[in-house]
């Protein structure tokens, strides 16, 4: 599976290869650890840097600059979600003027909360379990 921006311990197939266990986040269900994992913080953040460096036009960016343009250019309201992003994007939430984006989700276990800002380099991932 291809790993873009050296997000090596993440992949999209479910269940995770028993490989990548050691690495990936686990969450937690009912006090125990969960047997679902995906990904980790610091791949989400690998993620959010690739697309910022692609908007940028960067050399050898995961993504042609153009989509990533329209990645985090609003393109519907969406319904308000962490810390007041309610526009859409391609896949992600944006704030009205798309410099600061987001994403939020979950896997069994745990919650993952993405935050970033388009021309700063600056965000933070929170991936709480329970």
């Amino acid at each position: 599976m291809l790993q873009p921006l050296g997000m090596s311990d993440s992949d999209y197939a479910q269940p995770l290869p028993p490989s990548l266990h050691g690495n990936a986040a686990a969450g937690t269900q009912q006090s125990r650890p969960s047997d679902e994992r995906w990904t980790t913080p610091t791949d989400l953040a690998k993620f959010a840097i690739g697309v910022e460096r692609a908007y940028a036009g960067a050399e050898g960016a995961l993504l042609p600059a153009e989509l990533a343009r329209q990645m985090l250019t609003p393109q519907i309201a969406a319904s308000e979600r962490i810390g007041g992003l309610n526009r859409l994007g391609l896949d992600v939430f944006l704030d009205e003027s798309g410099t600061r984006y987001g994403h939020s989700g979950g896997n069994a276990g745990f919650r993952c909360h993405l935050m970033a800002y388009r021309d700063t380099g600056q965000g933070a991932v929170v991936m709480p379990s329970g």
